[in-house]
């Protein structure tokens, strides 16, 4: 059991710092510090002091300054404690014993320490420095370093021994800052409060640092804008309470008369506050308040009076415990809220209550701060408060409208972006006004025709006009014409779909249209089955079934009314058609039921079917002439198409279906069950056919071409027409929708494929297509958000929208508990299957009120588990939730610009968790401030069952209210047929849908560890936002943080599991710089939830480094410069031997290859006579180079040392080994070409050697490997003896990290982080499976996977063998 000893706030910062620091100690005595984010936005604020922690730790490494050890466990930074004396202390000893040697020797030391590790760095003004430090102009002589720890004050420095320990680097930037405003800092915080020091002394310290008053002028400004920075809006405790403020409003001496505090706590146990039930506690006026109270069983809430009278109350810890946990106390007060741990008191009974109260509670833990304040100098003070916050709500209200401009012009933005796709889509719910003078293009044709027929007046120069008409005009007027044609029965042999000509890249699963062969002959029996309830288009269908180029029979369903003999006289007009089959059926079933029920003993006897109507609306009351043509045309617009389509058909692609692409009079919801999905499932389980849930493709509207054998099981169920409901108008719901949508998923579980056809872009498509989905491709956050901010309700589903879980499958969770139970329990049951059973007794019982309790009440009573176990299981899953449940961020962020917005937000969902649990869960993702939560286990109604909405509109109603969800049926279908437009987003699972990465995923189903495996990489990662599809159905990363942790993440992860499992238990890992920087970083991750872990550790090397401290000889000289060059000689010999000669061959070019070393011989018969050429050099840098090894590795270990790299010829290695005199091995994750240890004896290991296919994936790919591992600090040069430091490394200026590559490596380490926390919890790692992510990797390190923004952020420098930066260029997709 842990206790806490000593906790301080941070909460006068600005929201994204504010942090809690604590001090706890173990039961063994020992302690740790904890630091805690105190908001959602501060937790990114405790990843970057990890990470200044490694980049100073790196900076340092050679020093005998020591970097505090913390790490990030379960979102809480964890630091060492350190018993000894601060800088400080020993500074102030010395000067009050008068030994002023000691003092001066203590403060030089500093000087130089800091000095030696802090190089100078180029004067650059950045705009971060600006942001932070305030707009100003410093004196050019200053040195400015990077990676500044400003923060590097004597306070923060424990000796302990003979070694300096930094204990505070929180305030750690990566851009240049002037080294002396660290020294300004330190001794401003030196001489703070001290009269004594202040003056002479503070002057012989500037003095001493080399800080001029006008830099101090500077640095005082500088500082100011710095508090500023880390404050935000708030007022901190000081200002309010500074000594000013003080004299003008408190009577302190008043105050300190008054000598104890009064605190009373009082307990409600359903019955009110009373004074029999409370507790009291006084409290010496100048100590905090610290209480720890027990609550008595059956308290529902309590008050706490923090002292009798009026004041300020400031409280820096109020926590709740109970028996599992602990949870911090949201407070409210009557009085007035500063900021938001501060409260100000006018009331002589000041009150605060807990609004969060947990009935489990077991203890209260309370500190805070309580200053009485006499009742006319409050006055003053609330005067004071009310102007300050009027400023703050003045700013709040600019910053509002600030943004809301800023968010009209990304809408702006967006939609101009999207809307040439949208007029093409013409998406039923978005109107957009036509660009560029539509009704002039709409009327182009017919000017034309016009014209051609003033100057030509004969008959069948109409016809060539019509020509034009075809071409040019808009879809609507073609259509119009062609339609006339077909009434006048007219031939139109004459005019041409006019398919395209695709000129541009296409897809793996596209083919393009017109080089598809055209079969002449086809011997196979065909069948067409035109169901004719119009019988005004029978000529429409003449015309479009001479179309087909092969003999074929006709079978007609029509109405009991029909014209027979009219029908078969115009069908005898068909030249091929062999057979005429006309049969009288009603419109029950409409087209389907004739076909499966009346004619399938005909049909199924074919080899191939055609499927085709007269449907004139299309889920909507209106005629649809643009959709029954494109369909039309798309299978029988002309002889040509059905021949391609029928080379297709008989290929070897195995093609089942072939039917038109997305009309845009289709909506996209339609492509998903809808009302359907009941009727579905029942369908699919008796055909014995996988359901699929979701989105997917399939004929919409049926028209379409078949292979029999394709739909054999639909032929085969012999339906009945009674199977069918009477027509009654439905538009969704029957068992003719059901068939409709059923057709694909039968036709594929036979093995077939579909060719999905879209003859106006010239493309067909196999299996998948997203045209449908185009408009939703253009959606984003702001999008979204200024089409819900105008509503003044905005309702929210929860799960698959605002969070999702980290499995593939909810029901996942169940299996993952099966498996802890046998694990822990020793109860080998099928968990599964008995947790399902019980939730449907339990529902049975219950309705739609049921909840998890009466789920496993259920439960509890198998025999096998009983009633004392189900408890302890429902803990479990109720836990297990909360650690798998992630939010969706992109949504969440939706959710609170809409809360700033003030909208009405209310939560709606389907779940038999109640919604004290959610509050929980959703509280740990971000997801607070909303209206009300209304459950279907607490109201009784339910979204599916369409009965929910009616509740809703009662409290809320309904004329500005809008619902988003994922969900087709019960968050858009049952609110569109209420009249009410409503916006949706994409569920992860259906983003990967139309990515195909649900392939990759389909082995998860029932297997608990690959469920949490893919459930992290994808709906934690890739497909965490709805947002990431393009308009092409492609991810597209728009953020480095989501490539990071779903790209890079798991590679790095798994070479740090290969690394685990390959290398020997004793082995020492030297990771090398600087890839080794990042890749430490995450061994270390990987291994703390491991059971053997090697020690590892970051070695400092380069090329250039390791090969000049190895040369003896000129064959040492020629093997270095032998390696691919092109450039100028003076940079090669400068880049790669650290030498400077003034020699005018030094001006040439050369290119040295490693086919032709002709250039390379005659350089170095000119460098033998080159006096810069110095061995005594080459021999230092080996001499301190050595000495840097042996401070990383004694010398008797290095038989253990393993190097360890990305790749990939071992070069570092094969130079280390010389220089060591060594056999030293080596760990690569690939290798390429001729490897160099090799030819000394030296050992390598490889994740992916040249035989992998994977290997390949990495050599096309490494620029963009070397760009994800930059490291902060520039490329070591060599290693140098400093008199005073020892050995120090001396780098190149090129440490500079971009702010985007550090957000990439953050998203590393959080998948990294994520997934050990996950193989503590549940041992994901066993039998681990590498090539998921390698897989992953493979498709998405593309340059065409990347925004055009986060396409730039890739640069790698390369001065050894060009002396050039390369740059991922987006237009391209290429390195330049």
């Amino acid at each position: 059991m842990q206790k806490m000893i000593y906790s301080k706030y941070s909460n006068e910062r600005a929201e994204e710092f504010q942090i809690r620091t604590d001090i706890c100690e173990e039961k063994n005595r020992s302690r740790f510090v904890r630091k805690v984010a105190c908001t959602d936005k501060s937790r990114e604020h405790l990843q970057k002091i990890e990470y200044n922690k490694d980049v100073l730790k790196q900076m340092f490494e050679s020093t005998n300054i020591r970097i505090n050890e913390c790490q990030i466990e379960d979102g809480t930074l964890i630091l060492e404690y350190l018993d000894g004396e601060s800088l400080e202390t020993l500074i102030n000893n010395a000067i009050e014993a008068d030994d002023i040697a000691q003092a001066i020797t203590l403060i030089t030391q500093y000087k130089n320490i800091i000095r030696t590790v802090y190089k100078g760095s180029e004067i650059k003004y950045t705009d971060q420095f600006y942001r932070i430090f305030g707009e100003c102009q410093l004196p050019e002589q200053l040195i400015w370093t990077r990676n500044l720890d400003i923060d590097l004050i004597l306070p923060n420095i424990i000796i302990v021994g003979d070694t300096w320990n930094v204990i505070d680097y929180e305030w750690t930037f990566d851009f240049p800052i002037p080294l002396n405003f660290l020294f300004y800092r330190a001794i401003k915080c030196f001489v703070f409060g001290n009269s004594q020091r202040a003056g002479a002394l503070e002057e012989i310290l500037y003095r001493e640092f080399e800080i001029t008053k006008d830099e101090r002028t500077v640095y005082d400004t500088m500082e100011k804008s710095f508090q500023r920075y880390t404050k935000g809006d708030l007022i901190s405790v000081g200002e309010v309470l500074n000594d000013n403020f003080a004299e003008k409003y408190i009577n302190i001496p008043s105050l300190l008369e008054q000598k104890l505090i009064t605190t009373e706590v009082f307990w409600e146990s359903g019955d009110g506050f009373s004074e029999i039930q409370k507790e009291r506690i006084k409290t010496p006026i100048e100590q905090d308040i610290r209480w720890n109270i027990d609550v008595p069983v059956g308290v529902e809430n309590i008050r706490i009076d923090p002292m009798m009278g009026s004041g300020i109350v400031i409280i820096h810890e109020l926590v709740m415990v109970t028996s599992d946990y602990e949870i911090m106390a949201q407070v409210e007060s009557n009085g007035k809220r500063i900021g938001d741990s501060m409260f100000l008191f006018v009331s002589d009974d000041p009150q605060l209550y807990i609004k969060n109260w947990k009935n489990d509670t077991k203890m209260i833990r309370i500190i805070m701060s309580a200053i009485p304040i006499e009742q006319q100098q409050l006055e003053n003070i609330n005067e004071t408060v009310d102007v300050l916050y009027q400023t703050i709500n003045e700013n709040e209200q600019q910053c509002r409208y600030s943004q809301k401009r800023i968010d009209e012009y990304a809408v702006m933005v967006a939609t101009i972006q999207g809307e040439n796709e949208h007029l093409k889509q013409k998406i039923n719910r978005v109107c957009l006004s036509y660009e560029n003078s539509r009704s002039w293009k709409m009327t182009r044709c017919l000017r034309g025709v016009m014209a051609f027929c003033r100057e030509h007046r004969r008959v069948y120069h109409v016809l060539k006009a019509g020509k034009i008409l075809l071409k040019y005009g808009p879809r609507e007027l073609k259509e119009e014409f062609k339609g006339y044609l077909i009434r006048r029965n007219s031939n139109l042999d004459c005019f041409d779909i006019g398919i395209p000509n695709v000129t541009h890249s296409i897809s793996d699963n596209e083919i393009i249209y017109n080089q598809i062969d055209r079969m002449a002959k086809c011997e196979k029996k065909i069948a067409v089955h035109v169901h004719l309830y119009y019988e005004d288009l029978l000529d429409e269908f003449v015309y479009y079934l001479n179309n087909i180029p092969y003999s074929f029979d006709v079978f007609v369903s029509c109405q009991a009314s029909a014209n027979k003999k009219r029908i078969r006289k115009h069908l005898s007009r068909i030249s091929r058609a062999n057979r005429i089959v006309i049969i009288e059926c009603g419109n029950r079933g409409r087209d389907i039921a004739p076909l499966y029920v009346w004619l399938a003993g005909e049909i199924k006897n074919y080899d191939y079917f055609l499927h085709v109507h007269s449907k004139k609306s299309l889920y909507t009351g209106q005629e649809r002439v643009g959709w029954r043509r494109y369909s039309l045309n798309a299978l029988l617009g002309s002889t040509e198409i059905v021949q391609r389509i029928f080379t297709l058909l008989e290929s070897d692609r195995n093609i089942g279906l072939v039917y038109p692409d997305n009309h845009p009079d289709v909506p996209t919801m339609a492509y998903s069950w809808l009302k359907n999905e009941a009727g579905g499932r029942q369908l699919l389980e008796d055909l014995h056919v996988p359901f699929s849930s979701g989105f997917f493709l399939y004929p919409a509207g049926s028209f379409f071409w078949a292979k029999t054998d394709a739909l054999k099981p639909l032929f085969d169920r012999e339906f009945r027409i009674e199977d069918f409901p009477e027509e009654q108008g439905q538009t969704d719901g029957t068992l003719a929708h059901v068939i409709e949508r059923s057709t694909s998923l039968i036709s594929k579980n036979r093995g077939y494929h579909d060719a999905i056809v879209d003859y106006e872009e010239g493309i067909i498509r196999i299996d998948a297509s997203f045209k449908a989905f185009r408009g939703y491709g253009y959606q984003c956050v702001e999008t979204l958000y200024a089409e819900l901010k105008e509503k003044k309700t905005v309702s929210f589903d929860i799960f698959d929208t605002l969070i999702t879980r980290c499995l593939m499958e909810p029901d996942d969770l169940f299996y993952i508990m099966g498996r802890r139970i046998r694990n822990e329990y020793g109860v080998n049951i099928d968990f599964f299957k008995r947790r399902k059973q019980a939730e449907i007794n339990a529902g049975q019982k219950q309705g739609i009120r049921t909840t998890i309790y009466d789920i496993y009440d259920e439960l509890g009573k198998f025999e096998e588990i009983g009633c004392e176990l189900a408890q302890e299981l429902l803990q479990m899953e109720i836990a297990m939730e909360k650690n798998l449940i992630i939010p969706r961020r992109d949504m969440v962020e939706v959710f609170n610009k809409l809360k700033t917005n003030q909208n009405t937000l209310i939560l709606v969902s389907d779940m038999y968790l109640p919604s004290s649990i959610l509050a929980d869960i959703l509280t740990d993702c971000g997801i607070t401030g909303y209206n009300e939560m209304i459950i279907s286990c607490e109201c009784g109604y339910r979204k599916d069952a369409d009965t929910i909405w009616d509740y809703v509109f009662t409290k809320y109603g309904k004329d500005s209210f809008v619902h988003v969800g994922d969900n087709p049926r019960s968050d858009w279908q049952t609110l569109i047929d209420r009249g009410i437009g409503v916006p949706w987003i994409m569920s992860s699972k259906d983003e990967m849908r139309f990515t195909r990465d649900e392939e990759l995923v389909r082995e998860s189903s029932g297997n608990c560890i690959k469920s949490i495996e893919y459930g992290l990489l994808f709906n934690q990662g890739m497909y965490n936002s709805p947002f990431v599809l393009n308009s092409n159905g492609m991810v597209e990363f728009q953020n480095a943080w989501t490539m990071g942790f779903s790209v890079f993440g798991p590679l790095f992860y798994g070479f740090a599991h290969w690394l685990n499992q390959t290398l020997p238990n004793d082995a020492i890992l030297l990771f090398l710089s600087r890839e080794g920087f990042l890749l430490k970083q995450v061994y270390d991750i990987v291994c703390r939830s491991q059971k053997e872990k090697r020690v590892s550790k970051y070695f400092l090397t380069s090329r250039r480094a390791a090969s000049v401290a190895s040369i003896e000889s000129w064959h040492d000289i020629k093997e270095i410069l032998a390696k691919d060059y092109d450039g100028n000689v003076g940079q090669l010999l400068w880049n790669r031997l650290g030498v400077k000669t003034t020699q005018k061959y030094a001006e040439q070019d050369i290119r040295i290859t490693d086919d032709d070393h002709t250039a390379l011989d005659e350089l170095m018969s000119l460098m033998m006579d080159d006096e810069n050429i110095d061995f005594a050099q080459f021999e230092r840098e080996k001499r301190d180079y050595l000495k840097y090894i042996e401070q990383i590795i004694p010398r008797r270990e290095w038989d253990k040392a393993v190097v360890v790299d990305v790749g990939y010829a071992g070069t570092i290695q094969y130079y280390l080994a010389k220089i060591m005199n060594q056999k030293l091995a080596g760990a690569y994750l690939a290798s390429f070409g001729n490897t160099k240890p090799d030819k000394i004896g030296c050992h390598m290991d490889v994740m992916y050697k040249d035989t992998t296919d994977f290997n390949r994936v990495i050599f096309l790919t490494q620029l963009f490997l070397e760009a994800a591992l930059q490291a902060p600090c520039g490329q070591l040069i060599c290693m140098e003896n400093d008199s005073f430091a020892g050995i120090q490394p001396r780098y190149k200026n090129d440490g500079d990290v971009s702010y985007d590559i550090q957000r990439l490596q953050e998203g590393i380490f959080e998948y990294c982080r994520r997934r050990a926390f996950l193989q503590e919890k549940y041992q994901i790692d066993e039998n681990y499976d590498f090539s998921i992510a390698e897989k992953i990797y493979q498709k998405y390190v593309d340059g065409k996977c990347l925004s055009k923004e986060l396409a730039s952020i890739f640069t790698v420098e390369d001065s050894y063998c060009r002396n050039r930066i390369l740059q991922f260029d987006y237009e391209t997709n290429s390195w330049k």
